[in-house]
């Protein structure tokens, strides 16, 4: 019928919404733990983290990673079991103005070192369960040394078009290759997920 065409072909493909396109993903995460800071943030198994707790560990994270010369333009890759400190890893790598290259940590040796050189990765950050000898700067996050900085937020460095995040395809008709995501793609991404009032 003419109301169902109409419904097909306007109401259903009625995608455009409003995103914070003009805000880093730090940032966002930032006014949520502000709204909502006791909150459950993460679960994993019968563990809880409160927004406030999350962003207080991924400040301290940044601090770290900023003193090891992080800032708007690095990239950090990050190798990490499913775990708290993977989520504070990322984080803290956006809020101190890097992008982070997620790296499984079953990935094939010769596949990491290349991604690692390819992307021009300046630091490693895993947990101490993974470390492993690589030529590159590395920081366990399960460091004792993040408890002793600040869980302050910290200035911010990065626009909303700057790198977030750099994923490799799987390479399996090549050479794998990099594809670099900004932050207003992903708040895209993440918009009617998380932001509903923007």
């Amino acid at each position: 019928s003419k109301e169902e065409k109409h419904r097909i072909l306007h109401t259903f493909n009625d995608t455009k919404t409003n995103y914070p396109k003009d805000k880093p993903l730090h940032e966002l995460f930032e006014e949520q733990a502000v709204k909502t800071p006791d909150q459950t943030a993460l679960v994993f198994g019968a563990q809880r983290m409160t927004y406030r707790e999350l962003n207080e560990k991924a400040n301290q994270t940044a601090r770290l990673l900023r003193e090891k010369g992080i800032g708007r333009g690095s990239i950090v890759a990050i190798i990490a079991d499913r775990s708290f400190e993977m989520i504070i890893g990322i984080i803290g790598i956006l809020k101190a103005g890097g992008a982070y290259l997620p790296i499984d940590p079953e990935t094939p040796r010769d596949r990491i070192d290349y991604m690692l050189e390819n992307s021009g990765a300046a630091l490693l950050v895993t947990t101490d369960s993974l470390l492993q000898p690589f030529d590159i700067k590395t920081v366990d996050l399960r460091s004792d040394e993040l408890h002793l900085l600040s869980g302050e937020n910290l200035p911010r460095v990065n626009r909303s078009s700057d790198t977030a995040y750099i994923v490799y395809t799987s390479g399996s008709t090549g050479t794998p290759k990099g594809v670099v995501i900004p932050h207003y793609s992903a708040a895209r991404v993440v918009q009617n997920t998380n932001y509903i009032d923007i």
